[in-house]
């Protein structure tokens, strides 16, 4: 029987486990455990072969507190509720159950979103004891873009594939819900894709990169003249002065000669 367990490939647990992995591995091992019809004492003891380094230090702690070769006489059931109290308290416990309530499809696609819902819903079974509760569930967490023909199907594996349809529909249209997550359009609408600028209205930039508004930006200044104009005007001014200083002292000579001759 014990062959039988490891064909089927059962994962380990080590180190310091984080609540999500353990209810994770919790979940993994008791799929293991529907292949064949093992006895509690056996999950039990098989299991145990599963814990390595940290978690295995534990379990030998455990099982000193116990009478000798009394440890591996426990339910599987049992054992679940010792591991649970060591690595996944009662707050973690309803952390990860109100993760599961709220749990939506958002930005993820449907495949990604199957699958976190129906591992999550492996943690808490009690939470969607039948195939009309998983898909309830399931569908409550859809946009309502999918609207309420996925809630037809009779499975949930046929409520999924029948979402993933529609999905490719959306997609094929330009419908499917856009990237900047904001109601009121679609992605083919959606003006931070197509990086619309809110000041011109042009596509291909943003307005804090738009170039007229840099160009309203800049300061109206005359420009400044070239330095050979300006020498040029410096000359200019030169050659004028000494012209109205030769003129000036010509008409001095004259008047000081009427001056003399009077």
């Amino acid at each position: 029987m014990y062959n039988n367990f490891l064909g089927e490939k059962p994962p380990c647990l080590s180190r310091n486990p984080k609540p999500m992995e353990i209810m994770d591995w919790i979940s993994e091992m008791e799929m293991v455990f529907e292949s064949y019809n093992y006895s509690d004492k056996q999950k039990t003891v098989f299991t145990v072969r599963q814990l390595k380094t940290g978690v295995l230090s534990w379990w030998k702690l455990l099982a000193d507190t116990m009478p000798q070769g009394e440890a591996l006489k426990i339910s599987w059931e049992a054992f679940m509720e010792q591991l649970k109290m060591q690595y996944c308290s009662k707050i973690d416990q309803i952390n990860l159950n109100n993760e599961f309530k709220n749990l939506k499809k958002g930005k993820m696609s449907i495949d990604d979103y199957a699958t976190a819902i129906t591992e999550k819903m492996k943690l808490f079974p009690y939470l969607v004891p039948t195939e009309l509760t998983k898909i309830e569930k399931f569908a409550n967490g859809l946009p309502s873009d999918f609207g309420l023909t996925v809630k037809m199907e009779s499975t949930l594996k046929a409520t999924i594939r029948a979402t993933k349809n529609v999905e490719t529909l959306l997609k094929q249209k330009g419908l499917e819900r856009n990237e900047c997550g904001k109601p009121g359009h679609y992605d083919n609408e959606c003006t931070l894709k197509k990086k619309v600028c809110y000041g011109c209205n042009e596509e291909g930039h943003l307005l804090r990169d738009c170039p007229m508004k840099k160009e309203a930006a800049r300061p109206n200044v005359p420009p400044k003249p070239k330095a050979r104009a300006f020498q040029m005007t410096l000359e200019a001014t030169k050659d004028a002065a000494d012209v109205a200083s030769v003129a000036n002292s010509y008409l001095l000579a004259i008047a000081l000669g009427i001056s003399s001759s009077t």
